[in-house]
């Protein structure tokens, strides 16, 4: 086997088990969407986190974790930490925002990355290895003419 075909199915089985882990937290998402109901929120306020980024000023690397206030099924009132940061010129306090709650209490926010955002990084690194493995092999192969 040539040094090429070898670079190629190193990345490929990468590829492959990365599209594997994507599809798996695709059925999650599914499975998440099905058996969750959707209900209003409102952000209350924000969880402001700095990343340690040197050489930066003091107002560099600060990320927004938007805390939300919803009612659940029972009526009952809970508060939701986002895990993923959110810009405060486009979200502010006391703004409206759509959860999937399961009947656990699970919640995550009902956009497009809160739901599938998972299944999308996996899938494209999937995508990305995909490639590299065709760069690999058509890469190797060529001749040099001098």
């Amino acid at each position: 086997m040539s040094l090429a075909k070898a670079f190629s199915r190193i990345f490929w089985g990468f590829s492959a088990v990365l599209a594997a882990i994507a599809v798996v937290f695709a059925f999650a998402s599914i499975s998440r969407i099905n058996r969750s109901e959707p209900i209003p929120g409102t952000i209350s306020r924000f969880e402001v986190v700095q990343n340690a980024i040197p050489f930066t000023g003091e107002d560099a690397g600060l990320r927004y974790y938007p805390v939300i206030r919803y009612r659940n099924q029972d009526g009952g009132l809970e508060e939701f930490i986002s895990p993923h940061p959110v810009s405060p010129d486009r979200n502010s306090e006391g703004g409206s925002v759509m959860l999937l709650v399961t009947r656990r209490g699970s919640a995550v926010m009902d956009t497009f990355f809160g739901v599938w955002g998972f299944s999308m990084v996996f899938a494209s690194a999937a995508l990305l290895f995909f490639i590299c493995g065709l760069a690999a092999l058509k890469g190797f192969d060529q001749k040099k003419h001098y």
